[in-house]
């Protein structure tokens, strides 16, 4: 199960997408912010949308976001491997949290 951690917020700010820690102080001290583009956007919108979802639904509604149609079994599982780097690198960050249910075996 995949949630956003509380301290983040998802903003555009002149078009450009950021994740905003707000317990974080040191921005004005030179720390960067995190910009994603619209694909990280739209997966951190899907896990938004749905708190607690898991590795399976974050990839069928993007599936539903890309709106492609007769998809090959190759072009699925790059997706899904994408998806789920881009995922472990937002847990690698302590941006997302990760808690497996009983029934879950994916990460």
């Amino acid at each position: 199960m995949y949630n956003l951690k509380n301290n983040y917020v998802l903003r555009d700010i002149g078009g450009i997408y950021f994740l905003i820690d707000t317990f974080e102080e040191s921005y004005f001290k030179g720390k960067k912010l995190i910009s994603i583009n619209s694909t990280g956007k739209t997966i951190i919108e899907i896990i938004q949308t749905k708190p607690g979802i898991n590795l399976k639904e974050v990839f069928n509604a993007y599936l539903r976001v890309l709106n492609i149609n007769n998809e090959t079994d190759e072009l699925r599982a790059q997706i899904e491997a994408d998806l789920e780097d881009y995922i472990k690198n937002l847990i690698n960050q302590s941006i997302l949290e990760y808690e497996v249910k009983e029934d879950e075996n994916r990460y």
